[in-house]
């Protein structure tokens, strides 16, 4: 994949400029249909969360480059009531 993505990955420069590019596109496609299509970039405040600290077994996890590190795994077996799963 890391050869693969030598040619085809882009900068996040280069993938900007495709999407106001392909935004131009489809707004000047769909015009005939009477559809209107804002291609002005919009900007939105952001906010850095701080990860969830997670504590099993009397150990804690924090997490490194976004990432959580399960070296050993985990063999106590419990019951989750309540949980989500963010994708």
């Amino acid at each position: 994949m890391k050869d693969l993505s030598a040619h085809t990955k882009l900068t996040p420069d280069a993938r900007f400029k495709k999407s106001l590019e392909f935004g131009s596109l489809l707004a000047k496609n769909a015009a005939p249909s009477g559809v209107k299509i804002n291609t002005a970039n919009s900007k939105v405040n952001a906010l850095v969360l701080s990860p969830p600290l997670i504590s099993f077994s009397g150990k804690s996890l924090t997490p490194k480059d976004g990432n959580y590190d399960f070296k050993n795994p985990i063999t106590d077996k419990t019951t989750l009531k309540e949980w989500s799963f963010v994708y």
